[in-house]
Parts: structure tokens; C-alpha cells; sequence
């Protein structure tokens, strides 16, 4: 930081900020360290998977406080007394806003019903803005994001333009991370050509937009009372030498809970598997850390 204009400091004289600037150095830490201070007094608890996550369970009544900056997320009954007087706790402690029930978190619209019983995640706002800031809002949509077999060739330098193929990739990617487990295994082998993407490589982009141009309203939908909802299923499956510049397995799991996916990942392998075992193996491995971790 540099001192207020007029200020002469003498030479060997240093400031001292006495209170935390936003955006400065160790702003974010401060301000984490009085949150975490105030939920403490509430009677909140952080969990230990996620630092910015708070829960406090009161009875049957569980509260849970997820915090991203300066927002705070709070998740509980809507009859509850307890919720309500957390609210203006918080209300009296930082100059802050009640927006009511949420409806919108980074880019994610949160629709739901609770008479039928269900909660749905979308980005289709955020991919509407995408495919129109990459003139692809009216291209033929097809039904899939990529050709089965479709093999991608490593190149030793670019042939389109890296930065421009780049930005359009990772707004895909955040898609991709959020709300379209789909689109996950197109994503990651597009990702290991970004620093040298060619014609093939921005023609098989090209077929991933149509794709999501088409699936646009797709989202990620939890029912409540789906049989076996309480129960985290999970799915893993490998390939077998599919990559052919270094002959590195692919693998990808997702786990679902109450009807909807709450945890997937496709990635090529670290090590060549000398059988389709092995590769199986390593996937089955790469699942099984996740599910003790969501469990």
C-alpha cells in the first residue's frame, strides 16, 4: 500500500494499518477470522471438508451457514425461530442485507417446490452469455458433446488462436465444474490441448458448443423421497490406453444423491496401465478416496 496522498512519511518510518482494507494482502484473512469468531459465539461449528462451511445442530433442527466473501448462505427451515434469530444476529453484528430465499449463487439458479419435494440447479443464464459471447447462440444444435473413438493428436505448436480457444474453454470449464457433469470427459481432453489447440481441436470445441446450445435447460435436479436418496451411489469406470499420444487410461466417476449428481470427475491417469485390470484398479482407487471423502 502507498500512503495518502500529502502524507510525508520520514525516511526509516513505516505505517501501521490498524484496521483491515478491503482487497488489501491480509484483508481476507481478517475478515475470515472475525467470521469465524462470530460464528463460534453463535454456536456454530466448522466443518472440517470445507472451512467455509458452519453447521449447528439444534435437536432435529440442523443449521448450516456456508459463507463465499462477504455472502452468507444460510440453510435451515424456513419455520424455524432459530434461523430467524441467527439472521438478525448476523444482521446486527455486519451491515448487511436479508435477500430472502436464495435464487441465484455464483451464477447458479436455484429453483424448487417443496410441496412436490424436489431442488434444481441451473446455468442456463450463464450459458446463454457464454454461447453469445462466442457467436455460438445459433448454431445447429446434436445431441451429443463429442464422436465415440474421437482421438485428439498432441501438437507441437498452436494452429489457431491459444488465447481465444482458452477463454472459451474455461468458461466451459466452470460450466462443466457447476451444474454439467456431462460435458466433463470433452472438457478434460480439450484442457490437455490448450496450450498448442489446432484445427481439429477447435472443430471438436465447436461440437461441444453445439451440444450445449442444444441442452441449454438441462439441470441437476434432488428429489426428496427417491428411493434410496439417503444413499450416495457411485459409478466408475475406465478405458484402456485410449490416449494415443502416450497410451494413459482415462478414467471418470459420478455419485449421485437423491436422484441427482453431486460428485464426478474424468481424468486421464498418471501411469500407463499395462492391462485393462490395472486400469480399472486405479480408477476404482480414484472412487473410492472420493466416496470416503463424501461419506
Amino acid at each position: 500500500m502507498e500512503a495518502p496522498t500529502g502524507l510525508e512519511i520520514p525516511e526509516g518510518i513505516v505505517l501501521r494499518l490498524n484496521w483491515a482494507v478491503y482487497s488489501t494482502k491480509q484483508g481476507g484473512r481478517i475478515w475470515y477470522k472475525d467470521v469465524c469468531g462470530t460464528m463460534v459465539e453463535m454456536g456454530y461449528m466448522r466443518i472440517e471438508v470445507d472451512h467455509a462451511v458452519f453447521i449447528w445442530q439444534r435437536g432435529d433442527v440442523l443449521s448450516i451457514i456456508a459463507l463465499y466473501i462477504n455472502d452468507f448462505k444460510l440453510v435451515g427451515p424456513p419455520d424455524s425461530d432459530d434461523v430467524c434469530k441467527d439472521k438478525e444476529t448476523l444482521k446486527r453484528k455486519y451491515n448487511m442485507t436479508d435477500l430472502g430465499e436464495i435464487s441465484w449463487i455464483l451464477s447458479i439458479h436455484v429453483t424448487w417446490d417443496r410441496e412436490e419435494g424436489w431442488i434444481a440447479l441451473s446455468q442456463q443464464k450463464y450459458l446463454e452469455e457464454v454461447l453469445e459471447r462466442f457467436d455460438k447462440a445459433n448454431v445447429r444444435p446434436i445431441s451429443t458433446p463429442s464422436l465415440p473413438n474421437h482421438h485428439l493428436i498432441r501438437l507441437p505448436s498452436p494452429e489457431v488462436d491459444t488465447k481465444h480457444f482458452q477463454h472459451a474453454l474455461g468458461a466451459l470449464m466452470y460450466l462443466m465444474l457447476g451444474t454439467h457433469p456431462d460435458i466433463a470427459y470433452s472438457v478434460a481432453a480439450l484442457g490437455r490441448h490448450a496450450a498448442n489447440p489446432g484445427i481439429e481441436h477447435q472443430h471438436t470445441l465447436n461440437r461441444l458448443f453445439r451440444y450445449l446450445c442444444g441442452s441449454s435447460d438441462y439441470k441437476l435436479v434432488y428429489h426428496c423421497g427417491t428411493p434410496g436418496g439417503n444413499t450416495i451411489l457411485g459409478y466408475v469406470d475406465a478405458d484402456w490406453g485410449s490416449d494415443v499420444n502416450d497410451r494413459k487410461s482415462t478414467l471418470g466417476y459420478a455419485f449421485t444423491l437423491s436422484g441427482g449428481a453431486i460428485s464426478w470427475s474424468s481424468k486421464k491417469q498418471s501411469t500407463v496401465a499395462l492391462s485393462s485390470t490395472k486400469a480399472e484398479y486405479i480408477a476404482s482407487a480414484h472412487a473410492a478416496k472420493e466416496a470416503i471423502w463424501l461419506g
